[in-house]
């Protein structure tokens, strides 16, 4: 499995809108995507932001990106980014879950 993380700057004040701008947009599309398992976003007092999704491939990760339904999708929430999108694929290599 991979992680893709994507690194953004927000108005704290937009934090709301874009955790429901990935729900309601991102999340459904991703799920159309071959190989997509999971995303989660952090937030930071300051503005930083981490959107990290979960691919089973690098490939598949990657392929968001050409196909365009990547672009697609950041495009609409663009006007709220502060700077520069930065992104990075890393491979997972150790992910635990509990049992409940």
């Amino acid at each position: 499995m991979v992680a893709r993380v994507n690194q953004a700057r927000l108005d704290p004040k937009d934090f709301q809108a874009a955790k429901e701008f990935l729900h309601g947009v991102v999340v459904p599309g991703a799920k159309e995507q071959p190989g997509f398992r999971n995303v989660i976003m952090l937030n930071r007092d300051d503005g930083h932001t981490l959107v990290i999704d979960f691919y089973e491939t690098a490939e598949q990760a990657r392929a968001t990106e050409t196909t365009g339904w990547y672009q697609r999708t950041t495009e609409v929430f663009e006007e709220k980014i502060q700077g520069e999108v930065r992104r990075n694929v890393y491979e997972v290599t150790l992910g635990v879950e509990t049992e409940e």
